[in-house]
């Protein structure tokens, strides 16, 4: 058996700071530690006064939850209030819920294609580009660890550039409408392929990567989009990970894939983003009822 090979690349996402912290809350740390070293030699009776809110400071920095600090979640609600706090479900919108807020623009790469990019208020500017394996056949150990060692090299490039905020592989697996047979054979073996035909399951499964970059308000939308942009003409070192990418997502592809994630089983019929909203949607804690199916979401959170 073959030794256990890791990719690098990877690395944890740290501060450059003192005990984790990032270069500003290290800088102010030591900035707050210096004032007071100096307070107590010039004014020693200062310091009962500034106990309390020294303290303060001290636990928003140092205390963690989940990870994060204090300050960074305070940092956190205070931008979701700077793009306009929770937002009420617009009735009039497409989408329910959360993603009542969502806008599809629709740009053209440097090669004049159409893309929709989503924009969703609060989160950012996302392109989604398809991508499918180069075959189904079995490839050699050397040739997956090629290509691992390749999606290894690209995802740890990402990690440089400052303006992707998120990015995302998502396999989507459906319901697919029966294909047509063509001779179908008479007497006990066409019953037989047609009992088959009806109770077989058919699926299509489509490989999407999102790529995000961030946009808190509208102003910094256009330069997101350009940004997105530059993302996608650079995606060739993926051909070496095992997949061919195809050409990203228009507005009305994006329209359908929302659409059919509410309904599996709708067939590629859809034509405009006005469409992509489901007929009704019921949402309970534990589960999320739409038009034709139920979904229930999984998570948890690695420290």
């Amino acid at each position: 058996m073959s030794e256990v090979r890791t990719f690098g690349g990877w690395r944890e996402r740290r501060g450059f700071g003192v005990a984790g912290l990032s270069g500003p809350q290290t800088a102010g740390a030591l900035g707050a530690v210096l004032a007071a070293l100096a307070l107590a030699m010039v004014r020693p009776q200062v310091l009962a006064w500034l106990a309390v809110p020294v303290g303060g400071l001290f636990s928003l920095v140092m205390v963690r939850v989940r990870g994060d600090s204090l300050a960074g979640l305070l940092e956190r609600r205070v931008r979701i209030l700077r793009v306009g706090g929770i937002r009420h479900p617009d009735r009039a919108a497409p989408l329910p819920g959360v993603l009542s807020a969502l806008h599809i623009i629709d740009v053209a790469d440097a090669a004049g294609n159409e893309v929709g990019l989503v924009w969703l208020p609060g989160s950012g500017v996302t392109a989604l580009v398809p991508v499918e394996p180069l075959g189904v056949e079995l490839v050699a150990e050397d040739q997956a660890q090629a290509w691992l060692q390749a999606w290894s090299d690209w995802l740890s490039h990402l990690g440089y550039l400052s303006e992707v905020s998120r990015v995302a592989v998502t396999v989507h697996s459906g319901p697919a409408p029966r294909p047509p047979h063509g001779d179908v054979p008479s007497g006990v073996a066409g019953s037989i392929m047609a009992a088959m035909a009806a109770d077989g399951l058919h699926t299509r499964t489509r490989t999407v990567l999102s790529l995000t970059v961030s946009a808190d308000q509208k102003s910094d939308v256009p330069a997101a989009c350009a940004s997105v942009l530059d993302l996608l003409s650079g995606l060739d070192p993926l051909s070496r990970c095992g997949v061919a990418v195809l050409p990203a997502m228009g507005s009305t592809d994006v329209a359908l894939w929302l659409r059919q994630a509410f309904d599996p089983w709708l067939a590629d019929l859809i034509a405009a983003p006005t469409d992509m909203g489901p007929t009704a949607v019921q949402e309970t804690w534990g589960t999320y009822r739409h038009d034709g199916a139920v979904s229930a979401c999984y998570s948890w959170h690695e420290p």
